[in-house]
């Protein structure tokens, strides 16, 4: 969607800029073939009306340079809210040119206007091959309509230049030609993108913000593509960073666990683990910090992400990421359970039950050994003070256990570091589940 619009607003500039040129052509030829000014004009009174065509053009162009001048830096100031940088985009050579173009063409109708005042007669600039001369008052008016006709894809090229999503898209390309040619992108030179993205979110601007975010995301992706492990870990982490920083927002934080999401799929399918791994621990921290803020519904909307990535990695037979999704939702599902949040401790107890699952049957012994890791510490937080929740707990070990082995569960237990909860929880799970079957 963004690139179609920025094709299309592209061809926008491309169409505007052919049909003016088209306009120019015809107006240069109609002067050139029509206007027919008389040569000697030493007849003519002082006051007459070349002079004051000539004139008035000079003063008219030199009003406009100044009005464009002023137009020119309130786009620089509407550009400047989103990122500093930006005003390049403003004060580019199309700006540059045109305002040349105004500068000689008001000097050279006064030029004209003043050799025209020293020599009235044969006042014509003779044109080689034999083609008919031409008058210089012509010349002022076509350069006056030049000015003039310009001034149309100029003003027009504003609704591109302060498109805030086409900031976005303009410097996500730039950094993709950049990532292409140098392998390897800075804090520094990625820092433009972000700040559009910030910038959007202060200004509550969630179609930016959507449109910048997904565009890291896509960059961190192609930076991952290419082995640019350096640019890819400093995009993501910003990725992070900004989704934390939002996080009291009602939307934005959706819209990034939307496209860290994606992002992490890609990654996976791409057989990119590290890259989804490091995306599955910047989910983790964001999950970590929701639940420390009581945000139930963020953080099961965060741990059925981590879910779902951690079934993705066991079928794509990629055990560090199913692994470190395990270990994800054991950290938060432990948090949840000390916060007495029971019902979102259920819910990351059947996300991880799901994990190790998928991973038992796709042979993915890390990520299911860390699944009953998992379910042992969550349980072990949950038997002094849940008890309900602990039986839910046992259940989901169990349906684990039955899709495993007691072997592989006993030495699950045995890896972890055991305290008095883990220990009680052992205790009713030999008694109550294991020793009822």
């Amino acid at each position: 969607m963004n690139l179609d619009l920025t094709y299309w607003m592209h061809t926008q500039d491309k169409l505007t800029w052919i049909g003016c040129s088209i306009v120019l052509i015809i107006i240069y030829g109609c002067l050139y073939l029509f206007l027919d000014i008389p040569s000697d004009m030493s007849d003519f009174p002082m006051v007459n009306p070349i002079r004051t065509l000539l004139g008035g053009i000079a003063t008219g162009l030199i009003t406009a340079q100044a009005l464009i001048f002023t137009i020119t830096l309130v786009a620089a100031q509407l550009n400047a809210r989103y990122s500093h940088s930006m005003i390049t985009r403003v004060f580019t050579w199309p700006t540059a040119l045109l305002m040349g173009l105004y500068m000689f063409s008001s000097l050279y109708a006064m030029v004209t206007l003043a050799t025209l005042s020293l020599r009235p007669s044969h006042f014509l600039i003779s044109i080689p091959f034999g083609m008919p001369a031409i008058h210089p008052v012509a010349i002022s008016l076509a350069l006056a309509a030049t000015c003039l006709i310009l001034l149309l894809p100029y003003l027009w090229s504003f609704k591109r230049i302060l498109n805030p999503e086409h900031m976005a898209n303009y410097e996500s390309h730039r950094l993709l030609k950049r990532l292409s040619s140098e392998n390897i992108l800075t804090a520094e030179e990625t820092s433009t993108l972000d700040n559009i993205t910030m910038s959007a979110f202060g200004y509550r601007d969630y179609k930016t913000y959507e449109t910048g975010f997904t565009l890291l995301c896509h960059l961190a992706f192609h930076s991952w593509k290419q082995s640019s492990i350096a640019s890819a870990e400093t995009i993501q982490r910003s990725l992070v960073e900004i989704t934390i920083s939002c996080l009291d927002d009602p939307r934005a934080p959706r819209i990034s666990i939307d496209a860290l999401s994606n992002l992490g799929k890609d990654l996976a399918k791409s057989s990119l683990s590290e890259g989804a791994r490091q995306i599955l621990i910047g989910l983790s921290e964001i999950g970590e910090i929701t639940v420390g803020r009581k945000d139930v519904s963020l953080t099961r909307a965060l741990c059925l992400v981590i879910s779902d990535l951690g079934e993705l990695g066991a079928e794509s037979t990629l055990g560090t990421l199913s692994e470190e999704s395990a270990y994800s939702l054991g950290r938060i599902g432990s948090i949840a359970s000390s916060n007495g949040f029971e019902d979102l401790t259920r819910q990351i107890v059947a996300y991880t039950r799901r994990v190790g699952y998928r991973s038992s049957t796709n042979g993915q012994h890390l990520g299911t050994n860390q699944a009953l890791s998992s379910l042992w510490l969550i349980g072990g937080t949950t038997s002094a003070h849940m008890y309900e929740t602990s039986k839910t707990v046992a259940r989901e070990l169990e349906m684990l256990e039955l899709s495993t082995s007691v072997e592989q569960v006993d030495r699950a237990y045995n890896s972890i570091p055991v305290n008095e909860g883990i220990e009680a929880f052992r205790a009713y799970y030999l008694t109550n589940i294991r020793g009822t079957r």
